[in-house]
């Protein structure tokens, strides 16, 4: 698993643990009958990194053939198909990883992410009915003012998607910045 410079998630979690789609969509039909509850957050990170990996969980939960509203956290690397089959699945909300909105901060981010991607990824997924949240952290070490400079013109143009909410940069204890 890959982890951008700012953030320590992947450090204080060694060990990852997953589950395969199967045994996710058990526990999630299981727990929907058990609780009599519909809406589910998963609460990793990201989505399995492996696009094989998430569209095969995301098709066993749509086999549920519940009315699921799920809430997601992914990196902004979706296709289409992928968004396809987590709609179907009931995904309606997702938080996607932008982080920022220029490729210079993106790269020293190590985001793993171009802004192309990741107003890609917003675009597709609010095409497909799906909630955006987002953010964009500003005052990142290495930023510079044309670097913001960028960022506040391409939100002015980007005004018709999702907005992003905003962030200073805040740093954590094992990240590489520190």
């Amino acid at each position: 698993r890959g982890a951008c410079s700012f953030c320590s998630a992947y450090q204080m979690w060694k060990g990852y643990r997953a589950k395969n789609g199967d045994a996710i969509a058990r526990d999630i039909k299981r727990l929907a009958n058990r609780h009599r509850i519909l809406d589910f957050q998963l609460v990793d990170n990201t989505l399995p990194a492996s696009a094989g990996a998430r569209s095969a969980m995301f098709e066993a939960i749509a086999k549920i053939k519940k009315d699921l509203l799920l809430v997601v956290s992914t990196r902004a690397t979706l296709q289409q198909k992928d968004i396809d089959v987590m709609y179907r699945a009931g995904v309606r909300c997702v938080y996607v990883g932008i982080e920022a909105i220029d490729d210079h901060i993106l790269e020293i981010m190590k985001k793993g992410t171009t802004l192309y991607h990741n107003l890609k990824t917003v675009k597709l997924l609010r095409e497909s009915r799906i909630y955006v949240a987002s953010n964009v952290i500003f005052s990142h070490p290495g930023c510079k003012k044309e670097d913001v400079n960028r960022s506040a013109a391409i939100i002015d143009d980007i005004c018709h998607l999702q907005p992003p909410s905003y962030s200073h940069f805040q740093l954590l204890r094992r990240s590489d910045v520190y």
